[in-house]
């Protein structure tokens, strides 16, 4: 998909700009006007839907936008409020209902529409209010009713909310009052019952009394002295008449239409027919005082300037506003980003900013008021971070949930979780890297972060060897701990995986975070051979640059220590010592970003030629580096192919496109068997093509740690433990690691494979120890893994071999072991009328001396798996 901003121009012929009044003379935001994004959105509910019916491309459209520490649950766009290219979207805020429901009201230039949260992954648009046509419109809440307002006139909007459970929202009331029906945002101060309009048509503060009736606000008065772009009231416990409550207004803006004499002004509004003017606060750098808010304890005030051309947020220490003579004091000001700022939000010792053309940033100030730590960033705007005045509007982080919302002008409604996701998981042995052709149970662990926020049953693994993902549910073993059955491959498979669970309020949470767009990969084997392998520390290892085919003017494949810029890695991949790797163009230090990117063309690095004809299931794995950030994202691709013919033809092994989660920085390891694309020869070599077309962007690519092993495809691996580590042993007699269960002796009886499991050279042997001295043991075979290699109970142990068994042969203890085959017996592959290829299981029963679990006196070994070669 081409980057949100690209559209058609027939696409601007249906739907015509919108037009309205202008906020403030010269307003950047309708001179930068764009038109709005068009296509599909996105929503994290629909993640597995998508897997399991093989749409993955779809999903790529959320990873488009970098972020970090932030996890995109949805994104509306404004064709899903029927709003067309000529149109955009402006501010948003939050309600929730008496039941605990939660929604969001989006303004956007044909009214105000309601979208209920409560599943954040699944945002359900519940009505909409048309309004006056404008690029800006601003709403509040107050008890069950929504405010809006808009610079197109019509006064104010009253909108009933309480049958919004019901999925009903009507138009009560419009307010005309006071004047000029313009309005450019509002504010309700909850405590006091009041209700704010700031600017419209030159105006300053107009005032509205909310308590007798809220259907109908009443006009209390104005404050004209000024124009007033945007305010922010409180009410102080102290302070007012007779020691009572008082209201103040913090507002920015300025004589005229704001630019004059810009600043901060404070207002006493506790009288809201005569309100009365406290403090003027000029700053440096001044230009057009937009916006601010106070920190929760109302000790600091964060404040922007929207036309200073400088992303700096200004603080002051406002511990002295509630005094007979207010005080407000410049203390400093930190960076917010690289582009414009617009509306900022605090809550605890967080500052939510919405920076336009850089998306979402949020700052932890308990470091220092003026030395904030950027803690999450999302940027929705991912054409660029140059200054304009596109992208997002305004952020919404209140909701009781934590959920966060922002709205963009070109691209709609935006839901949020900003910090560590509800749900975590941890594999405990590490994500697999290589799993047993015969299939194994590994143990991974769901963590809730938020308390009691996981949705019960919800644990899935989903799996596939190719195609459409497999969904096989966790079995919870206790606590955080489930049980993950990956099912048989054939030798070599390349294998894609994540684990998913879904929190109590319909969030889907994935490991890792963008699968299925991004997943684990493993390759199924019980071990591998080394074939070839290149740190590229000392040596090219006969990799080298494709100079005939190349067409880049710069930024060509180079191999050495490179140097980072913001797009291209500073260190290589291998673990140090290591220090060298491939990548596009060696730039200097302090060098631009852009100094020594791909530019102008594709380069190519070509790998050696590798002999792979007697290695039908050669394995090529690596480690690559992406980085495709600007405006032609839409011609550019990181493409890796691979050939058979010494580099005459190619097959694609993977692109990475526009909007891929791994094309913004980061080492990453891929996979491929080589006989997925082409069938392998003695002439295979692998290519990597890093390209910048058309208009030009940020283009860098790196590669390292490139490795080519030979799967071992015959072989055994225990499973189907009696340990908890995999399932669970009747009444707890939990056995030693590995092991069964345990039985009366008090240890759990060890099942293991030796020799060579081969049809045609068969020295395949089971052995059995920790059982009771002197008793029975019937070795027998499956053809399939009980429950998913779980097992079930089964006397005082699990049964792990299923399907069609067969029995092999009873043998005695002594000493606690025994094996088979022993004597005259059938060797195993016999006996059991395997076939080479085929996968069997293996366990042992035996008797216990004396009851010990449950009224049953037999107990099971753990079982083995084994792939038989011919």
């Amino acid at each position: 998909m081409p980057p949100i901003r690209r559209l058609t121009a027939c696409a601007l012929v249906t739907t015509a700009f919108v037009t309205a009044a202008v906020a403030h003379d010269g307003d950047q935001k309708l001179l930068d006007k764009q038109p709005a994004y068009q296509g599909p959105g996105w929503r994290n509910a629909l993640k597995r839907q998508f897997a399991a019916g093989g749409g993955q491309q779809q999903l790529g459209l959320g990873d488009q936008f970098a972020r970090s520490n932030v996890t995109l649950f949805a994104w509306m766009p404004l064709s899903d409020f029927g709003v067309g290219s000529g149109g955009n979207g402006n501010s948003c805020f939050g309600y929730v209902s008496p039941s605990g429901r939660e929604y969001a009201l989006f303004g956007h230039s044909n009214g105000t529409a309601v979208v209920e949260i409560t599943t954040p992954g699944n945002p359900v648009l519940v009505g909409q209010i048309a309004g006056p046509q404008s690029l800006w419109r601003d709403v509040r809440v107050f008890q069950h009713y929504a405010y809006a307002g808009s610079e197109g006139g019509g006064g104010i909007q009253v909108i009933d909310l309480s049958n919004v459970d019901n999925g009903a929202v009507s138009l009560a009331n419009t307010i005309t009052t006071g004047g000029s029906t313009a309005t450019h945002t509002l504010e309700v101060d909850v405590a006091s019952g009041r209700l704010y309009r700031a600017g419209g048509g030159g105006n300053g503060l107009r005032i509205y009394d909310l308590n007798a009736n809220p259907a109908s606000p009443a006009y209390l008065g104005a404050w004209p002295d000024r124009y007033v772009h945007e305010t922010q009231v409180v009410t102080y416990p102290t302070g007012g008449p007779g020691g009572g409550p008082r209201q103040l207004a913090i507002c920015c803006g300025g004589l005229g239409s704001g630019y004059t004499d810009t600043g901060i002004d404070i207002v006493d509004v506790t009288n809201g027919a005569a309100p009365a003017h406290l403090l003027h606060v000029g700053y440096a750098q001044s230009n057009y005082s937009h916006q601010a808010w106070l920190s929760p304890n109302r000790q600091y005030l964060f404040h922007n300037d929207e036309v200073d051309g400088r992303p700096f947020t200004r603080v002051f220490n406002a511990s002295n506003l509630n005094q007979p003579v207010p005080q407000l004091t410049y203390l400093g000001e930190y960076q917010n980003g690289i582009t414009v700022d617009h509306n900022l939000y605090t809550l605890g010792t967080r500052v939510f900013h919405a920076n336009y053309r850089s998306g979402l940033r949020v700052f932890d100030w308990s470091s220092g008021v003026t030395t904030p730590t950027l803690v999450a960033w999302f940027d929705t705007y991912p054409a660029d971070d140059a200054g304009g005045y596109n992208g997002l509007w305004n952020n919404y982080p209140y909701f009781p949930s934590g959920v966060v919302i922002g709205s963009d002008i070109e691209s709609g409604l935006f839901v949020w979780w900003v910090g560590d996701p509800q749900l975590g998981f941890v594999f405990p042995q590490g994500s697999p890297s290589q799993l047993s052709p015969a299939g194994e149970t590994r143990v991974i662990e769901v963590l809730q972060n938020t308390p009691a926020s996981l949705q019960a049953g919800s644990p899935t693994l989903y799996w596939s060897a190719g195609g459409a993902y497999t969904a096989i549910p966790l079995v919870h073993l206790g606590g955080d701990r489930y049980a993950a059955a990956f099912p048989p491959a054939a030798c070599g498979t390349s294998v894609s995986y994540y684990v998913a669970a879904t929190s109590v309020n319909g969030i889907v949470w994935t490991a890792p975070e963008g699968a299925p767009s991004t997943s684990y990969s493993a390759t199924a084997a019980f071990g591998s051979t080394p074939v070839a392998s290149a740190d590229f520390e000392a040596s090219t290892a006969g990799f080298v640059r494709d100079t005939a085919g190349d067409t880049a003017s710069g930024g060509l494949w180079t191999r050495a220590n490179p140097i980072g810029t913001e797009a291209q890695p500073e260190d290589d991949h291998t673990p140090v010592p290591g220090v060298n790797c491939w990548f596009t163009g060696q730039g200097t230090a302090g060098g631009s970003i852009g100094a020594a990117d791909v530019d102008n063309g594709r380069t190519t690095l070509l790998s050696a030629t590798y002999a792979l004809a007697t290695r039908p299931n050669a394995v090529v794995s690596y480690w690559r580096w992406y980085v495709n950030d600007g405006n032609s994202a839409v011609d550019d691709s990181f493409r890796v192919d691979v050939s058979n013919d010494g580099g005459t033809n190619w097959v694609n092994v993977e692109t990475l496109g526009p909007g891929h989660p791994q094309a913004s920085g980061g080492w990453y390891r891929h996979e491929f068997r080589v006989a997925d694309h082409v069938p392998p020869t003695n002439s295979v070599r692998v290519r990597f093509v890093a390209e910048d077309l058309g208009t030009g962007s940020i283009v860098e690519a790196a590669l390292d740690d490139f490795a080519i092993e030979d799967p071992t495809c015959t072989g055994f691996q225990p499973f189907c433990s009696g340990d908890g580590t995999a399932g669970g042993c009747p009444c707890g007699n939990t056995g030693a690691a590995g092991a069964g269960c345990a039985n009366s002796t008090g240890a759990s009886g060890l099942l293991v494979g030796a020799g060579q499991a081969s049809v045609g050279a068969d020295t395949f042997t089971l052995s059995a120890t920790g059982l009771p001295a002197a008793v029975s043991v019937l070795f027998f075979q499956g053809t399939s893994a009980q429950n998913g290699g779980l097992g079930s109970a089964f006397g005082d142990g699990l049964l792990c071999a299923g399907g069609a068994v067969i029995r092999l042969g009873t043998e005695l203890t002594s000493g606690g072991a025994t094996s088979y085959p022993q004597g005259g017996d059938l060797p195993v592959s016999v006996r059991g009328g395997v076939s080479a290829g085929a996968t069997r299981t293996y366990q042992a029963w035996y008797r216990n001396t004396a009851s010990f679990c449950t009224a049953d006196t037999f107990n099971l070994t753990n079982g083995v798996a084994v792939v038989w070669g011919g």
